[in-house]
Protein backbone atom coordinates (compact mmCIF):
# COMPACT_ATOMS: atom_id res chain seq x y z
CA UNK A 1 0.00 0.00 0.00
CA UNK A 2 1.48 3.37 -1.02
CA UNK A 3 0.82 6.04 1.57
CA UNK A 4 2.28 9.49 2.21
CA UNK A 5 3.46 9.65 5.79
CA UNK A 6 5.92 11.76 7.69
CA UNK A 7 8.07 8.68 8.19
CA UNK A 8 8.68 8.52 4.41
CA UNK A 9 10.64 11.79 4.47
CA UNK A 10 14.43 11.55 4.11
CA UNK A 11 16.10 10.60 7.35
CA UNK A 12 18.77 12.85 8.82
CA UNK A 13 22.29 11.62 8.22
CA UNK A 14 23.33 9.26 10.99
CA UNK A 15 26.21 6.77 11.03
CA UNK A 16 25.44 3.79 8.86
CA UNK A 17 22.66 5.44 6.83
CA UNK A 18 24.58 7.55 4.32
CA UNK A 19 25.98 6.69 0.91
CA UNK A 20 28.89 8.46 -0.75
CA UNK A 21 28.89 8.92 -4.54
CA UNK A 22 32.22 9.81 -6.14
CA UNK A 23 31.23 11.38 -9.46
CA UNK A 24 33.64 11.94 -12.34
CA UNK A 25 33.60 12.10 -16.12
CA UNK A 26 34.92 13.79 -19.22
CA UNK A 27 35.02 17.58 -18.80
CA UNK A 28 33.52 17.07 -15.33
CA UNK A 29 35.09 18.32 -12.12
CA UNK A 30 35.23 15.32 -9.74
CA UNK A 31 32.89 15.69 -6.80
CA UNK A 32 31.54 13.70 -3.89
CA UNK A 33 27.82 13.75 -3.15
CA UNK A 34 26.35 12.32 0.03
CA UNK A 35 22.98 10.56 -0.08
CA UNK A 36 21.49 10.46 3.42
CA UNK A 37 17.83 9.83 2.64
CA UNK A 38 16.27 6.61 1.44
CA UNK A 39 16.11 7.42 -2.29
CA UNK A 40 18.10 9.43 -4.81
CA UNK A 41 17.34 9.87 -8.52
CA UNK A 42 20.29 10.27 -10.90
CA UNK A 43 19.57 12.23 -14.06
CA UNK A 44 19.76 15.54 -15.87
CA UNK A 45 16.34 16.82 -14.78
CA UNK A 46 16.45 19.81 -12.40
CA UNK A 47 14.58 17.82 -9.73
CA UNK A 48 17.11 14.94 -9.75
CA UNK A 49 18.91 14.76 -6.41
CA UNK A 50 22.12 13.69 -8.19
CA UNK A 51 22.26 16.04 -11.18
CA UNK A 52 24.24 14.68 -14.15
CA UNK A 53 23.85 17.29 -16.85
CA UNK A 54 24.68 15.76 -20.22
CA UNK A 55 22.66 14.65 -23.24
CA UNK A 56 23.83 11.04 -22.75
CA UNK A 57 21.87 10.99 -19.47
CA UNK A 58 18.08 10.64 -19.36
CA UNK A 59 16.06 13.11 -17.34
CA UNK A 60 15.38 10.45 -14.73
CA UNK A 61 18.05 7.90 -15.59
CA UNK A 62 18.44 5.69 -12.52
CA UNK A 63 17.62 5.65 -8.85
CA UNK A 64 19.44 4.48 -5.76
CA UNK A 65 17.18 3.27 -2.97
CA UNK A 66 17.72 1.88 0.52
CA UNK A 67 15.67 -1.14 1.52
CA UNK A 68 14.19 -1.62 5.01
CA UNK A 69 17.29 -3.55 6.03
CA UNK A 70 19.76 -0.75 5.32
CA UNK A 71 21.04 -2.16 2.01
CA UNK A 72 21.41 0.03 -1.07
CA UNK A 73 20.08 -0.92 -4.51
CA UNK A 74 20.40 0.68 -7.95
CA UNK A 75 17.57 0.56 -10.49
CA UNK A 76 17.56 1.71 -14.08
CA UNK A 77 14.51 3.91 -14.78
CA UNK A 78 14.08 2.67 -18.36
CA UNK A 79 16.78 5.13 -19.45
CA UNK A 80 17.68 5.69 -23.08
CA UNK A 81 21.29 4.53 -22.78
CA UNK A 82 20.92 2.16 -19.86
CA UNK A 83 22.79 1.89 -16.56
CA UNK A 84 25.91 -0.22 -16.11
CA UNK A 85 27.23 -1.67 -12.87
CA UNK A 86 30.88 -2.74 -12.99
CA UNK A 87 30.65 -2.84 -16.78
CA UNK A 88 27.42 -4.90 -16.99
CA UNK A 89 24.06 -3.44 -17.97
CA UNK A 90 21.49 -3.95 -15.20
CA UNK A 91 17.83 -3.29 -14.39
CA UNK A 92 18.23 -3.64 -10.63
CA UNK A 93 21.13 -4.78 -8.47
CA UNK A 94 22.37 -4.72 -4.90
CA UNK A 95 25.23 -2.25 -4.39
CA UNK A 96 28.51 -3.14 -2.71
CA UNK A 97 31.29 -0.93 -1.46
CA UNK A 98 33.50 0.24 -4.35
CA UNK A 99 30.98 -0.65 -7.07
CA UNK A 100 31.19 1.57 -10.15
CA UNK A 101 28.12 2.82 -12.01
CA UNK A 102 28.21 4.15 -15.55
CA UNK A 103 25.44 6.68 -16.21
CA UNK A 104 25.84 8.23 -19.64
CA UNK A 105 29.31 9.78 -19.75
CA UNK A 106 29.56 9.84 -15.94
CA UNK A 107 31.33 7.37 -13.67
CA UNK A 108 29.88 7.07 -10.17
CA UNK A 109 31.86 5.11 -7.60
CA UNK A 110 29.82 3.95 -4.63
CA UNK A 111 31.14 4.30 -1.11
CA UNK A 112 29.18 2.62 1.68
CA UNK A 113 29.76 5.08 4.50
CA UNK A 114 28.64 2.58 7.14
CA UNK A 115 31.48 0.21 6.31
CA UNK A 116 34.13 2.86 5.73
CA UNK A 117 33.30 4.75 8.93
CA UNK A 118 34.21 1.55 10.77
CA UNK A 119 37.51 1.26 8.89
CA UNK A 120 38.43 4.87 9.67
CA UNK A 121 37.43 4.97 13.32
CA UNK A 122 39.44 7.82 14.93
CA UNK A 123 42.01 6.96 17.55
CA UNK A 124 41.08 8.50 20.92
CA UNK A 125 42.67 11.74 22.17
CA UNK A 126 45.61 12.00 19.78
CA UNK A 127 47.30 15.41 20.13
CA UNK A 128 47.38 17.77 17.15
CA UNK A 129 50.91 18.91 16.20
CA UNK A 130 51.55 22.66 16.17
CA UNK A 131 50.43 24.49 13.06
CA UNK A 132 53.31 26.80 12.22
CA UNK A 133 52.16 29.95 10.39
CA UNK A 134 55.80 30.85 9.65
CA UNK A 135 55.94 28.03 7.09
CA UNK A 136 55.59 29.79 3.75
CA UNK A 137 55.20 26.94 1.29
CA UNK A 138 55.10 26.83 -2.47
CA UNK A 139 53.57 23.47 -3.33
CA UNK A 140 53.55 21.16 -6.33
CA UNK A 141 51.10 18.34 -7.01
CA UNK A 142 51.90 14.91 -8.40
CA UNK A 143 50.75 15.72 -11.92
CA UNK A 144 53.11 18.70 -12.07
CA UNK A 145 56.22 16.58 -11.48
CA UNK A 146 58.32 14.50 -13.84
CA UNK A 147 57.40 10.80 -13.71
CA UNK A 148 59.69 9.36 -11.00
CA UNK A 149 61.57 6.06 -11.04
CA UNK A 150 60.59 3.41 -8.47
CA UNK A 151 63.00 0.61 -7.53
CA UNK A 152 61.86 -3.03 -7.64
CA UNK A 153 62.81 -3.47 -3.97
CA UNK A 154 60.53 -0.58 -3.03
CA UNK A 155 57.64 -2.10 -4.97
CA UNK A 156 58.22 -5.40 -3.17
CA UNK A 157 58.06 -3.58 0.17
CA UNK A 158 54.78 -1.98 -0.83
CA UNK A 159 53.30 -5.32 -1.91
CA UNK A 160 54.27 -6.89 1.43
CA UNK A 161 52.74 -3.90 3.21
CA UNK A 162 49.43 -4.40 1.38
CA UNK A 163 49.39 -8.09 2.28
CA UNK A 164 49.87 -7.26 5.97
CA UNK A 165 46.95 -4.85 5.86
CA UNK A 166 44.69 -7.50 4.31
CA UNK A 167 45.41 -9.75 7.30
CA UNK A 168 44.97 -7.04 9.97
CA UNK A 169 41.35 -6.68 11.12
CA UNK A 170 41.86 -3.68 13.45
CA UNK A 171 41.24 -0.44 11.47
CA UNK A 172 43.26 1.69 13.89
CA UNK A 173 46.22 -0.64 13.58
CA UNK A 174 46.00 -0.45 9.78
CA UNK A 175 46.27 3.33 9.95
CA UNK A 176 49.24 3.06 12.29
CA UNK A 177 50.91 0.63 9.90
CA UNK A 178 50.66 3.18 7.08
CA UNK A 179 52.24 5.83 9.27
CA UNK A 180 54.91 3.41 10.51
CA UNK A 181 55.86 2.52 6.92
CA UNK A 182 56.60 6.17 6.22
CA UNK A 183 59.18 6.42 9.06
CA UNK A 184 61.11 3.24 8.24
CA UNK A 185 64.69 3.50 7.03
CA UNK A 186 63.48 2.78 3.50
CA UNK A 187 61.07 5.74 3.46
CA UNK A 188 63.12 8.12 5.71
CA UNK A 189 60.13 9.92 7.25
CA UNK A 190 60.71 12.07 10.35
CA UNK A 191 57.08 11.62 11.32
CA UNK A 192 53.79 10.60 9.72
CA UNK A 193 50.16 11.08 10.63
CA UNK A 194 46.69 10.55 9.18
CA UNK A 195 44.54 13.68 9.43
CA UNK A 196 40.87 14.37 8.83
CA UNK A 197 40.47 17.89 7.45
CA UNK A 198 37.48 20.13 6.90
CA UNK A 199 37.62 21.11 3.21
CA UNK A 200 36.44 24.64 3.89
CA UNK A 201 38.93 25.26 6.73
CA UNK A 202 41.58 22.49 6.47
CA UNK A 203 44.06 24.18 8.80
CA UNK A 204 41.46 24.71 11.53
CA UNK A 205 41.59 21.95 14.17
CA UNK A 206 42.53 18.95 12.00
CA UNK A 207 41.59 15.64 13.58
CA UNK A 208 44.47 13.22 14.08
CA UNK A 209 43.40 9.63 13.38
CA UNK A 210 46.87 8.05 13.74
CA UNK A 211 50.45 9.26 14.21
CA UNK A 212 53.93 7.70 14.35
CA UNK A 213 57.21 9.59 14.92
CA UNK A 214 60.69 8.40 14.00
CA UNK A 215 63.00 7.50 16.88
CA UNK A 216 66.18 8.13 14.89
CA UNK A 217 68.62 10.62 16.49
CA UNK A 218 68.31 14.20 15.32
CA UNK A 219 64.75 13.78 14.00
CA UNK A 220 62.50 16.39 15.58
CA UNK A 221 58.68 16.48 15.74
CA UNK A 222 57.32 17.72 12.43
CA UNK A 223 55.10 20.83 12.48
CA UNK A 224 52.05 20.95 10.24
CA UNK A 225 52.14 23.31 7.27
CA UNK A 226 49.05 25.43 6.75
CA UNK A 227 49.72 25.76 3.02
CA UNK A 228 50.23 22.03 2.49
CA UNK A 229 46.95 21.26 4.27
CA UNK A 230 45.07 23.87 2.26
CA UNK A 231 46.58 22.69 -1.03
CA UNK A 232 45.83 18.99 -0.53
CA UNK A 233 42.29 19.79 0.63
CA UNK A 234 41.56 22.10 -2.31
CA UNK A 235 43.23 20.08 -5.08
CA UNK A 236 42.58 16.58 -3.68
CA UNK A 237 45.91 15.42 -5.15
CA UNK A 238 49.27 14.41 -3.63
CA UNK A 239 51.32 17.48 -2.64
CA UNK A 240 55.09 17.94 -2.14
CA UNK A 241 56.96 20.88 -0.56
CA UNK A 242 60.37 21.75 0.90
CA UNK A 243 62.13 24.76 2.45
CA UNK A 244 65.64 24.35 1.01
CA UNK A 245 66.75 24.65 -2.60
CA UNK A 246 67.86 21.30 -3.95
CA UNK A 247 69.15 21.42 -7.50
CA UNK A 248 68.49 17.70 -7.95
CA UNK A 249 64.79 18.18 -7.39
CA UNK A 250 62.53 18.56 -10.38
CA UNK A 251 60.64 21.43 -8.72
CA UNK A 252 61.99 24.35 -6.71
CA UNK A 253 59.91 24.75 -3.59
CA UNK A 254 60.28 27.21 -0.77
CA UNK A 255 59.64 26.99 2.93
CA UNK A 256 61.07 29.53 5.32
CA UNK A 257 64.35 28.03 6.64
CA UNK A 258 63.87 29.80 9.98
CA UNK A 259 61.92 26.81 11.26
CA UNK A 260 64.10 23.82 10.37
CA UNK A 261 65.31 22.26 7.12
CA UNK A 262 62.59 19.86 6.03
CA UNK A 263 60.32 18.65 3.28
CA UNK A 264 56.65 17.68 3.59
CA UNK A 265 54.22 15.66 1.53
CA UNK A 266 50.51 14.98 1.81
CA UNK A 267 48.41 12.39 -0.02
CA UNK A 268 44.59 12.18 0.02
CA UNK A 269 43.30 8.87 1.37
CA UNK A 270 39.58 9.43 1.28
CA UNK A 271 37.34 12.19 -0.06
CA UNK A 272 34.02 13.02 1.57
CA UNK A 273 31.41 15.63 0.70
CA UNK A 274 32.93 18.22 3.05
CA UNK A 275 36.03 16.51 4.48
CA UNK A 276 39.18 14.82 3.29
CA UNK A 277 41.37 12.24 5.03
CA UNK A 278 45.08 12.64 4.20
CA UNK A 279 48.46 11.10 4.96
CA UNK A 280 50.92 13.83 6.05
CA UNK A 281 54.67 13.04 6.20
CA UNK A 282 57.63 15.14 7.27
CA UNK A 283 60.96 14.31 5.58
CA UNK A 284 64.60 15.45 5.73
CA UNK A 285 65.08 18.06 2.98
CA UNK A 286 67.19 15.77 0.79
CA UNK A 287 64.18 13.42 0.41
CA UNK A 288 61.80 16.09 -0.79
CA UNK A 289 61.85 14.49 -4.22
CA UNK A 290 59.19 13.20 -6.65
CA UNK A 291 60.32 9.61 -5.95
CA UNK A 292 59.23 9.85 -2.32
CA UNK A 293 55.91 11.46 -3.20
CA UNK A 294 55.30 8.62 -5.67
CA UNK A 295 56.19 6.01 -3.04
CA UNK A 296 53.87 7.60 -0.50
CA UNK A 297 51.09 7.73 -3.11
CA UNK A 298 51.57 4.04 -3.90
CA UNK A 299 51.49 3.20 -0.19
CA UNK A 300 48.21 5.10 0.09
CA UNK A 301 46.85 3.10 -2.87
CA UNK A 302 47.74 -0.14 -1.07
CA UNK A 303 46.05 1.16 2.07
CA UNK A 304 42.91 2.21 0.14
CA UNK A 305 42.72 -1.21 -1.50
CA UNK A 306 42.96 -2.94 1.87
CA UNK A 307 40.27 -0.68 3.36
CA UNK A 308 37.99 -1.43 0.42
CA UNK A 309 38.53 -5.17 0.94
CA UNK A 310 37.78 -4.94 4.67
CA UNK A 311 34.70 -2.79 4.02
CA UNK A 312 33.46 -5.29 1.42
CA UNK A 313 33.97 -8.14 3.89
CA UNK A 314 31.77 -6.33 6.40
CA UNK A 315 29.08 -5.67 3.81
CA UNK A 316 29.15 -9.27 2.56
CA UNK A 317 28.77 -10.63 6.09
CA UNK A 318 25.91 -8.26 6.79
CA UNK A 319 24.15 -9.02 3.51
CA UNK A 320 24.56 -12.76 3.99
CA UNK A 321 22.92 -12.58 7.42
CA UNK A 322 20.07 -10.44 6.05
CA UNK A 323 19.52 -12.73 3.06
CA UNK A 324 19.35 -15.77 5.33
CA UNK A 325 16.73 -14.11 7.55
CA UNK A 326 14.75 -12.89 4.53
CA UNK A 327 14.73 -16.33 2.94
CA UNK A 328 13.42 -17.80 6.19
CA UNK A 329 10.73 -15.09 6.45
CA UNK A 330 9.77 -15.49 2.79
CA UNK A 331 9.44 -19.25 3.16
CA UNK A 332 7.16 -18.81 6.19
CA UNK A 333 4.98 -16.23 4.44
CA UNK A 334 4.64 -18.29 1.29
CA UNK A 335 3.41 -21.23 3.38
CA UNK A 336 0.66 -18.96 4.75
CA UNK A 337 -0.69 -18.31 1.24
CA UNK A 338 -3.13 -21.02 0.13
CA UNK A 339 -2.12 -22.28 -3.30
CA UNK A 340 -4.28 -25.32 -4.00
CA UNK A 341 -7.55 -24.79 -2.16
CA UNK A 342 -10.42 -26.94 -3.34
CA UNK A 343 -14.03 -26.46 -2.36
CA UNK A 344 -16.96 -28.36 -3.72
CA UNK A 345 -18.89 -26.26 -6.20
CA UNK A 346 -16.25 -23.49 -6.36
CA UNK A 347 -13.38 -22.60 -8.66
CA UNK A 348 -10.72 -20.52 -6.84
CA UNK A 349 -7.30 -19.04 -7.63
CA UNK A 350 -4.92 -16.72 -5.83
CA UNK A 351 -1.85 -14.78 -6.98
CA UNK A 352 0.40 -13.04 -4.44
CA UNK A 353 3.51 -11.08 -5.53
CA UNK A 354 5.43 -9.31 -2.76
CA UNK A 355 7.23 -6.15 -3.83
CA UNK A 356 10.36 -7.19 -1.90
CA UNK A 357 11.15 -10.59 -0.41
CA UNK A 358 8.23 -10.48 2.04
CA UNK A 359 5.08 -8.40 1.67
CA UNK A 360 2.33 -6.66 3.55
CA UNK A 361 -0.60 -8.08 1.59
CA UNK A 362 -2.78 -10.70 3.29
CA UNK A 363 -4.92 -13.15 1.33
CA UNK A 364 -6.71 -16.26 2.50
CA UNK A 365 -9.26 -18.87 1.42
CA UNK A 366 -10.78 -20.94 4.23
CA UNK A 367 -13.42 -23.66 3.64
CA UNK A 368 -16.11 -23.60 6.35
CA UNK A 369 -18.92 -25.90 7.33
CA UNK A 370 -22.30 -26.10 5.57
CA UNK A 371 -20.86 -25.53 2.08
CA UNK A 372 -19.54 -22.07 2.91
CA UNK A 373 -16.16 -20.57 2.13
CA UNK A 374 -14.31 -17.52 3.53
CA UNK A 375 -12.38 -15.21 1.21
CA UNK A 376 -10.28 -12.32 2.48
CA UNK A 377 -7.77 -9.83 1.08
CA UNK A 378 -6.04 -7.13 3.11
CA UNK A 379 -3.33 -4.53 2.54
CA UNK A 380 -1.12 -3.42 5.42
CA UNK A 381 0.09 0.19 5.41
CA UNK A 382 3.75 0.11 4.38
CA UNK A 383 5.96 -2.59 2.90
CA UNK A 384 8.69 -5.00 3.89
CA UNK A 385 9.28 -6.90 7.09
CA UNK A 386 7.14 -4.76 9.41
CA UNK A 387 4.12 -5.04 7.11
CA UNK A 388 4.74 -8.78 6.71
CA UNK A 389 4.67 -9.27 10.48
CA UNK A 390 1.29 -7.50 10.67
CA UNK A 391 -0.15 -9.55 7.80
CA UNK A 392 1.08 -12.77 9.45
CA UNK A 393 -0.58 -11.87 12.75
CA UNK A 394 -3.78 -11.02 10.85
CA UNK A 395 -3.66 -14.44 9.17
CA UNK A 396 -3.38 -16.17 12.56
CA UNK A 397 -6.15 -14.13 14.17
CA UNK A 398 -8.63 -14.59 11.30
CA UNK A 399 -8.03 -18.33 11.08
CA UNK A 400 -8.39 -18.78 14.84
CA UNK A 401 -11.61 -16.75 14.88
CA UNK A 402 -13.12 -18.76 12.01
CA UNK A 403 -12.22 -22.05 13.67
CA UNK A 404 -13.96 -20.78 16.77
CA UNK A 405 -17.21 -20.45 14.80
CA UNK A 406 -17.34 -16.64 14.91
CA UNK A 407 -19.53 -14.78 12.43
CA UNK A 408 -17.97 -12.57 9.77
CA UNK A 409 -18.72 -9.29 11.64
CA UNK A 410 -17.25 -10.76 14.82
CA UNK A 411 -14.13 -11.94 12.97
CA UNK A 412 -13.57 -8.47 11.51
CA UNK A 413 -14.30 -6.72 14.81
CA UNK A 414 -11.80 -8.96 16.61
CA UNK A 415 -9.17 -8.16 14.01
CA UNK A 416 -9.94 -4.46 14.26
CA UNK A 417 -9.68 -4.41 18.06
CA UNK A 418 -6.39 -6.31 17.92
CA UNK A 419 -4.89 -3.91 15.36
CA UNK A 420 -6.16 -0.83 17.22
CA UNK A 421 -4.32 -2.08 20.29
CA UNK A 422 -1.01 -3.04 18.72
CA UNK A 423 -0.45 -1.03 15.51
CA UNK A 424 1.75 2.07 15.85
CA UNK A 425 0.12 5.47 15.49
CA UNK A 426 -0.75 6.32 11.89
CA UNK A 427 -0.66 2.70 10.69
CA UNK A 428 -3.74 0.85 9.44
CA UNK A 429 -4.96 -2.09 7.37
CA UNK A 430 -7.57 -2.09 4.61
CA UNK A 431 -9.47 -5.33 4.17
CA UNK A 432 -12.37 -6.84 2.28
CA UNK A 433 -13.80 -10.18 3.45
CA UNK A 434 -16.66 -12.37 2.31
CA UNK A 435 -18.34 -15.67 3.18
CA UNK A 436 -19.96 -17.37 0.20
CA UNK A 437 -22.75 -19.91 0.49
CA UNK A 438 -21.80 -22.16 -2.40
CA UNK A 439 -25.33 -23.63 -2.81
CA UNK A 440 -27.37 -20.42 -2.76
CA UNK A 441 -24.83 -17.91 -4.04
CA UNK A 442 -25.50 -15.60 -1.10
CA UNK A 443 -22.39 -13.63 -0.18
CA UNK A 444 -21.96 -11.81 3.14
CA UNK A 445 -19.39 -9.00 2.72
CA UNK A 446 -17.56 -6.43 4.82
CA UNK A 447 -15.33 -3.76 3.30
CA UNK A 448 -12.98 -1.88 5.66
CA UNK A 449 -11.48 0.87 3.52
CA UNK A 450 -10.42 -1.53 0.75
CA UNK A 451 -10.92 -1.24 -3.05
CA UNK A 452 -14.35 -2.51 -4.06
CA UNK A 453 -15.02 -5.97 -5.42
CA UNK A 454 -15.28 -6.51 -9.17
CA UNK A 455 -17.77 -8.96 -10.71
CA UNK A 456 -17.81 -10.13 -14.32
CA UNK A 457 -20.95 -11.93 -15.52
CA UNK A 458 -20.99 -15.07 -17.63
CA UNK A 459 -21.70 -12.84 -20.65
CA UNK A 460 -18.68 -10.62 -19.92
CA UNK A 461 -20.40 -7.62 -18.29
CA UNK A 462 -18.27 -5.86 -15.67
CA UNK A 463 -19.58 -4.15 -12.55
CA UNK A 464 -17.98 -2.73 -9.44
CA UNK A 465 -19.87 -3.64 -6.28
CA UNK A 466 -20.67 -0.51 -4.29
CA UNK A 467 -20.37 -2.00 -0.82
CA UNK A 468 -20.87 0.25 2.15
CA UNK A 469 -17.32 0.93 3.27
CA UNK A 470 -16.12 1.18 6.86
CA UNK A 471 -12.91 2.92 7.84
CA UNK A 472 -9.71 0.81 7.67
CA UNK A 473 -8.86 -1.54 10.50
CA UNK A 474 -6.60 -0.36 13.30
CA UNK A 475 -7.94 3.21 13.52
CA UNK A 476 -11.16 3.04 15.55
CA UNK A 477 -12.60 -0.01 17.40
CA UNK A 478 -16.11 0.74 16.12
CA UNK A 479 -18.43 -2.12 15.09
CA UNK A 480 -18.32 -3.27 11.46
CA UNK A 481 -21.54 -4.22 9.71
CA UNK A 482 -21.94 -6.71 6.87
CA UNK A 483 -24.21 -6.64 3.86
CA UNK A 484 -25.40 -9.33 1.52
CA UNK A 485 -25.02 -9.67 -2.23
CA UNK A 486 -25.60 -12.51 -4.66
CA UNK A 487 -23.03 -14.26 -6.85
CA UNK A 488 -24.74 -16.16 -9.70
CA UNK A 489 -23.11 -19.25 -11.12
CA UNK A 490 -20.28 -18.68 -13.62
CA UNK A 491 -19.98 -15.06 -12.48
CA UNK A 492 -16.41 -14.11 -11.59
CA UNK A 493 -15.72 -12.26 -8.33
CA UNK A 494 -12.36 -10.45 -8.04
CA UNK A 495 -10.59 -9.20 -4.91
CA UNK A 496 -7.35 -7.25 -5.33
CA UNK A 497 -4.96 -4.84 -3.64
CA UNK A 498 -3.98 -1.39 -4.90
CA UNK A 499 -0.57 -2.65 -5.90
CA UNK A 500 -2.26 -3.51 -9.19
CA UNK A 501 -4.15 -0.26 -9.74
CA UNK A 502 -1.04 1.75 -8.76
CA UNK A 503 1.28 -0.25 -11.03
CA UNK A 504 3.25 2.31 -13.10
CA UNK A 505 4.87 2.13 -16.51
CA UNK A 506 8.13 3.77 -17.57
CA UNK A 507 6.42 7.17 -17.97
CA UNK A 508 4.93 7.02 -14.48
CA UNK A 509 1.41 6.34 -15.77
CA UNK A 510 -0.55 4.17 -13.33
CA UNK A 511 -2.67 1.25 -14.49
CA UNK A 512 -5.73 2.53 -12.63
CA UNK A 513 -9.04 0.87 -11.74
CA UNK A 514 -10.59 1.39 -15.17
CA UNK A 515 -7.76 -0.38 -17.01
CA UNK A 516 -7.66 -3.14 -14.39
CA UNK A 517 -11.38 -3.73 -14.85
CA UNK A 518 -11.05 -3.74 -18.63
CA UNK A 519 -8.20 -6.24 -18.44
CA UNK A 520 -10.21 -8.55 -16.18
CA UNK A 521 -13.26 -8.23 -18.42
CA UNK A 522 -11.46 -8.89 -21.71
CA UNK A 523 -9.45 -11.77 -20.30
CA UNK A 524 -12.55 -13.44 -18.82
CA UNK A 525 -14.41 -13.13 -22.10
CA UNK A 526 -11.58 -14.97 -23.85
CA UNK A 527 -10.91 -17.58 -21.18
CA UNK A 528 -14.23 -18.06 -19.35
CA UNK A 529 -14.15 -21.79 -19.96
CA UNK A 530 -10.60 -22.19 -18.66
CA UNK A 531 -9.84 -23.05 -15.04
CA UNK A 532 -9.40 -19.99 -12.85
CA UNK A 533 -5.75 -20.86 -12.21
CA UNK A 534 -5.08 -20.71 -15.97
CA UNK A 535 -7.19 -17.56 -16.30
CA UNK A 536 -5.30 -15.85 -13.46
CA UNK A 537 -1.92 -16.78 -14.93
CA UNK A 538 -2.86 -15.15 -18.24
CA UNK A 539 -4.36 -12.10 -16.50
CA UNK A 540 -1.32 -11.39 -14.33
CA UNK A 541 0.99 -11.74 -17.34
CA UNK A 542 -1.17 -9.21 -19.21
CA UNK A 543 -1.18 -6.78 -16.28
CA UNK A 544 2.56 -7.15 -15.73
CA UNK A 545 3.06 -6.07 -19.33
CA UNK A 546 1.90 -2.58 -18.34
CA UNK A 547 5.01 -1.91 -16.29
CA UNK A 548 7.53 -3.04 -18.92
CA UNK A 549 10.99 -2.95 -17.34
CA UNK A 550 9.84 -0.85 -14.37
CA UNK A 551 9.98 -2.51 -10.99
CA UNK A 552 6.79 -2.70 -8.94
CA UNK A 553 6.64 -0.35 -5.97
CA UNK A 554 4.01 -2.23 -3.97
CA UNK A 555 2.82 -5.75 -3.14
CA UNK A 556 0.20 -7.15 -5.53
CA UNK A 557 -2.55 -9.66 -4.80
CA UNK A 558 -5.42 -11.01 -6.91
CA UNK A 559 -8.03 -13.47 -5.64
CA UNK A 560 -10.69 -14.77 -8.03
CA UNK A 561 -13.70 -16.96 -7.23
CA UNK A 562 -16.49 -18.52 -9.33
CA UNK A 563 -19.43 -20.76 -8.48
CA UNK A 564 -19.39 -23.71 -10.84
Amino acid sequence: MNTSKASDAPNPAIPGEALGLHISGEDCTPRVQLVNGSRAVLGRAPDALVRLDHDTVSRHHAEIVKDPFGRWWVRDLVSRNGTKLNGQRINEHLLGNGDVLRVGKFTVRVELVEALEATLAPAPSLPVPPLDDALDIETSTMDELTVPKIAVAQLTTLADFGQRLNEMDDPTERMKQLCALMVTEEFHGMGAMILKLNKATPALEPQVLAAVASNRPGYLPVPLSRTVLETVANKSRPVLAGNTRNETREVNLSISPDIMPLAALACPIRLEADRVVVLYVGLPPEYGLPEWLALASLAVKEYQQAESIWASRQVIRKHAAIEHDLQQAQAIQQRLIPTKVQAKGMDLALNFQPCRWVGGDYADIVPLSNDRIFLGVADVCGKGLQAALVSSSLHTLVRASLRGGMSLPDVMCAANEHLCEYLPSGAFVTMVAAIIDVQTGKVECINAGHPQLLVVSDTGELRELDLRGSIPLGIDPAPLCSQEIELPRQHLMVMYTDGWTDLSDGAGQQLGLEQLGQAVQSSYRKHAKASLSDFLERLTAQLDGHRGNCLPADDRTLLVARRQ
